[in-house]
C-alpha cells in the first residue's frame, strides 16, 4: 500500500466535503474527487491557496485539454505561463502512467491557444485567459510554458515522450514535467513556519500602518543569501510564485546585478527580491513613469532604482501595488474590450490617472500621503474604484 495515495484522496474527499458550492454543477461523485485532486496539485506546485487554486481551474467542456492554467508576472519581453492536466485513478492499488492521449490533447492546446490567429471553441473560464495570453502575444510578449501533468501514478510511457517530441515546441520555450501524489505530500510536508535572525546594522526607522508594523533598515545581503540557503522556498510560502533563482529568469538576474555590483546601500521590502510588482506600481503611478515601468521592468533594480525608491514611504507603495493590481484585473477582462479596446495596452497609463484622481479627490500630495491617512485613502479607493476607472478612461 502507498501510504502517500491515500493521503491524497483522504484530502481531496475532505476538500468536496469542505466546500460544496466549488463542485455544485458536478453531480458525479468521481467527478468531483478529480476536480479536488487538480485543485490541490495547482496549490501544492504553485504555492498558493486553496482557494486561489480553484480559480485557476478551467475544466469541463470545450476546454482545449487544459484543466487549469497560471499566467506570472512579465519577464522583461517574455511571460511564464503554467498549464495543468489531472488524471486521477481510483484503484489505490493500480500504479497507471500518465496517459499518453492526455499528452497529445496538452501538445494541441499549446499549439491552439498560443496561436492568436486560429480559431478555437473555449468555456467561459478558459476564454479570458486565453484572450490575455493572445493580447500579450500580440503586444509581442514572448510566453514561456510549463506543462504540468498531474496524477495519482507514474509519468508516461515512451509513446508521451513521442508526441512531444514530434510536436517540435522549442526546448528553452516549452517544457513537459512529471507531477504525482509523492510531490505533493512533500510540498505539504515543508510547509512549516521558519524561526531565523536577521542582524540590522545601523540605524533603523520604525513605521505603523494598516495594524502592522514596517521596519527599514540595512542588512548585509549575505544575511539573505544564508537564509535561503537553509530554508529555500519555505521563505516565500505565501507568495504567488516560488523561488525562480537567478538562472534563465530575467528579473532576478538583474536584482543579481544590482547585489553583486557598486551600490552600497540597498533597501530589501518584503516581496520585492522576487518580484517587481512594488517597483512597477510605484514608477508608474507615483513617479509618472508608466512607459518606463511597461518597457524596462530589469532595469527597475539598476538603472531607475533610485527613481523608483527615492523618499517613498511604505502607504503610498501599498496604496500604488493596490491601484496597479485592480487595473491589471481589469485589463484581463475580455468583456470591457469592446467598451475600452486600448485596454491591452493602457492599463499602465490608467492606473497613473487614477493615482492623481484619488490624491485631487482627497485634496492631499503625494507626500501628504502617509500611514496617517492610509486607511481614508484606501477605503476612498475601494469604495470608488470603478468610477475612477471610468473617468481614467
Amino acid at each position: 500500500m502507498e501510504i502517500n495515495k491515500h493521503i491524497i484522496d483522504q484530502r481531496i474527499t475532505k476538500i468536496v466535503a469542505d466546500n460544496p458550492a466549488w463542485f455544485a454543477k458536478i453531480g458525479d461523485e468521481k467527478q468531483k474527487k478529480s476536480k479536488a485532486f487538480v485543485i490541490i496539485s495547482v496549490s501544492a506546485y504553485l504555492g498558493v491557496e486553496m482557494e486561489e487554486a480553484k480559480n485557476l481551474i478551467t475544466e469541463g467542456g470545450n476546454d482545449a485539454g487544459v484543466d487549469a492554467i497560471f499566467i506570472g508576472d512579465l519577464n522583461d519581453f517574455e511571460f511564464p505561463v503554467t498549464i495543468f492536466q489531472g488524471k486521477y485513478v481510483f484503484d489505490l492499488d493500480k500504479d497507471s502512467n500518465f496517459p499518453a492521449n492526455s499528452i497529445q490533447r496538452v501538445v494541441g492546446a499549446i499549439a491552439s491557444i498560443f496561436d492568436p490567429y486560429k480559431p478555437v471553441l473555449l468555456n467561459d473560464d478558459l476564454k479570458p485567459k486565453v484572450q490575455e495570453i493572445r493580447s500579450l502575444i500580440s503586444d509581442g510578449y514572448i510566453p514561456t510554458v510549463r506543462c504540468i501533468c498531474t496524477n495519482n501514478g507514474l509519468t508516461w510511457t515512451k509513446e508521451g515522450d513521442n508526441h512531444i517530441e514530434n510536436a517540435g515546441f522549442p526546448s528553452n520555450q516549452v517544457q513537459f514535467d512529471h507531477f504525482n501524489h509523492d510531490d505533493i505530500v512533500q510540498l505539504l510536508q515543508n510547509k512549516k513556519g521558519v524561526k531565523a535572525t536577521i542582524h540590522f546594522s545601523g540605524k533603523s526607522i520604525v513605521d505603523d500602518f494598516n495594524y502592522k508594523r514596517v521596519l527599514l533598515g540595512k542588512v548585509n545581503v549575505v544575511e539573505f543569501a544564508q537564509l535561503f540557503e537553509s530554508h529555500g522556498d519555505v521563505l516565500l510560502e505565501k507568495n504567488i510564485r516560488r523561488y525562480p533563482g537567478l538562472s534563465k529568469n530575467r528579473v532576478n538576474e538583474s536584482i543579481q546585478n544590482t547585489l553583486i555590483g557598486d551600490k552600497k546601500d540597498i533597501a530589501l521590502t518584503g516581496d520585492v527580491i522576487p518580484s517587481s510588482v512594488v517597483a512597477e506600481s510605484v514608477f508608474t503611478i507615483w513617479k509618472r513613469k508608466p512607459h518606463l515601468a511597461k518597457f524596462k521592468r530589469t532595469e527597475l533594480f539598476g538603472k531607475f532604482y533610485d527613481d523608483v525608491f527615492k523618499d517613498l514611504n511604505s502607504a503610498q507603495a501599498v496604496l500604488a501595488i493596490l491601484i496597479y493590481r485592480y487595473c491589471d484585473n481589469q485589463r484581463r477582462k475580455y468583456e470591457l474590450y469592446e467598451k475600452h479596446p486600448h485596454l491591452p495596452y493602457s492599463n499602465y497609463f490608467i492606473a497613473m490617472i487614477i493615482g492623481d484622481l484619488i490624491l485631487s479627490d482627497l485634496n492631499i500630495k503625494l507626500p501628504q500621503l502617509t500611514h496617517i491617512n492610509f486607511e481614508k485613502a484606501k477605503d476612498y479607493f475601494e469604495a470608488n474604484r470603478e468610477a475612477l476607472f471610468a473617468r481614467a478612461n
